[in-house]
């Protein structure tokens, strides 16, 4: 089996660095432009998903349903799972932040959800999806702060969650073969081709 993790098309708080959390902010047409294209990609690959789950999110579900209509999916309907909604940043969202600062994790908002608690939150939707659809080809489409937990727990550990090979950028798409411990993780890159992660 395999899962993709997606992240969603930028939107304007990308764009402007801006925490956005949990706050239900639109794509931008940068980031329908880019969703599109990481679809086309996959389409081109060949992969043809048993099942689409988003996070409830409009950023999220519009990502998947640009990729369910250029994948041709089959399935009934896209599935919305709140636990891979993104971290919570409670006071902080609006709030500026640059790249060092998510490196650093110097970042601390009151009322803001710690990154274990978003692992385990993510973690649950996880175990449940997989569990509903076992042996099923999965695309999740969720949140640069998800979706390093998922990679993860779905590689048993193996690839750190602080691991720098999980920058997730807008649109960005991780293929994990194998779920558990020895499973095998590709990045699609921007030549429409799987990249091994090394880990």
């Amino acid at each position: 089996m395999a899962v993709y993790l997606i992240r969603h098309g930028e939107t304007d708080w990308n764009r402007q660095m801006r925490l956005q959390g949990r706050r239900d902010i639109e794509m931008n047409e940068t980031g329908i432009a880019q969703v599109r294209r990481s679809a086309r990609a996959l389409a081109a690959l060949g992969v043809r998903p048993d099942v689409i789950v988003a996070s409830p999110l409009s950023r999220a579900r519009r990502s998947a349903e640009l990729i369910a209509r250029e994948l041709g999916y089959a399935g009934e309907k896209i599935l919305v799972e709140a636990g891979f909604i993104e971290r919570d940043f409670g006071q902080g969202e609006g709030a500026p932040y640059t790249q060092e600062m998510i490196r650093r994790g110097s970042i601390s908002y009151p009322g803001m959800e710690s990154l274990e608690q978003v692992r385990e939150r993510a973690g649950a939707a996880l175990e449940r999806t997989l569990g509903r659809f076992p042996d099923r080809e999965l695309i999740i489409v969720s949140h640069g702060a998800v979706i390093p937990g998922l990679l993860s727990q779905l590689t048993g550990g193996g690839l750190p969650a602080s691991s720098g090979a999980l920058r997730v950028t807008p649109a960005s798409v991780h293929k994990v073969e194998g779920p558990g411990p020895g499973a095998r993780v590709w990045k699609l890159t921007d030549c429409a081709a799987w990249e091994s992660v090394i880990y």
